[in-house]
């Protein structure tokens, strides 16, 4: 077994024990949906009908800003999957419609720091990235997108079993100019590789797609405070316990990520947490990397 697969087994062990969430905001303890989920791993087909069914706890308005990488997502069943990050990012930043329906809609109000704030989100949000002359050369996906008032915009990446993916420092000759001006890298000439950026090699984190986001929201036009936030899925006892030592790597990288954002995008505020269910998120504290989620009584 590998450790990408040991890590979405234990999520099914969460969701057959009923500590986390199959469907949105609804713990299920029937092992019967886990096997379906288990079943994705290993190449199966998934069932339409249950697919459909969680599909059915969202409105139009969140399933329509659906498109690109999460579309994709859901034609080839990966969101449907125990360590699907689309899942976690829908499952979080939505909440319930009404109290008496269980239809969910984009969470309007989150605590960040201690601090309400009534917000507009957005369920996957594409940032135009520019050359020097102003051509297109690509879109930075990101997850989730949380504004309020004109002052704060925070860009949130959300990541589940991806930290056990190798990930390649690879960009096609289309980012020549901007890396080149940027960090004084000539990618026509050689492999690119984690010294040029005066950083060392990550094993955890994908550190190609941060300088893709970085590049994205440094070009977007906004008048507020400007933040990138990872929100990792990690529950409090296995940072601990059985997966102590990726948890360790991976902070270690995220010390490391912080401190390259600082020096080279000082306009933009790096951050991270970690979530431990597959529900709606009420708070985000930056300082101790942790959040609360709905309902407050059970975690």
């Amino acid at each position: 077994m590998t450790a990408k697969t040991e890590f979405d087994t234990e999520i099914l062990r969460r969701i057959e024990n009923g500590e986390d969430y199959a469907f949105p905001g609804e713990l299920w303890k029937e092992k019967s949906c886990a096997i379906l989920w288990k079943g994705y791993d290993f190449k199966k087909p998934y069932l339409d009908s249950t697919a459909q069914e969680i599909l059915k706890y969202f409105n139009q308005s969140v399933l329509q800003q659906i498109n690109g990488e999460k579309y994709r997502e859901f034609t080839k069943g990966t969101f449907f999957s125990c360590g699907s990050s689309a899942r976690l990012a829908m499952y979080s930043f939505t909440q319930l419609e009404d109290l008496s329906k269980k239809v969910r809609k984009n969470i309007d109000y989150i605590k960040i720091d201690g601090i309400g704030h009534t917000i507009i989100s957005e369920i996957e949000k594409a940032l135009p990235i520019y050359n020097t002359t102003h051509q297109y050369i690509t879109n930075a996906n990101l997850d989730v997108v949380l504004k309020y008032e004109d002052k704060d915009i925070y860009f949130i990446e959300v990541k589940c079993h991806e930290i056990f993916d190798s990930h390649r420092l690879e960009f096609s000759n289309k980012y020549s100019e901007i890396l080149k001006k940027k960090f004084e890298i000539d990618i026509t000439e050689r492999k690119i590789q984690y010294k040029d950026f005066r950083i060392e090699k990550f094993k955890r984190f994908d550190f190609k797609q941060l300088i893709c986001h970085l590049y994205g929201i440094s070009q977007y036009d906004y008048p507020g405070i400007k933040h990138l936030i990872y929100m990792f899925y990690f529950p409090k006892e296995w940072q601990n316990g059985k997966f102590a030592k990726v948890f360790k790597e991976l902070n270690e990288e995220l010390v490391r990520v912080k401190e390259f954002v600082n020096n080279y995008y000082p306009n933009i505020e790096f951050g991270y947490f970690f979530a431990e269910r597959f529900n709606t998120i009420l708070e985000i504290n930056q300082q101790n990397h942790s959040c609360l989620h709905y309902p407050t009584n059970d975690i």
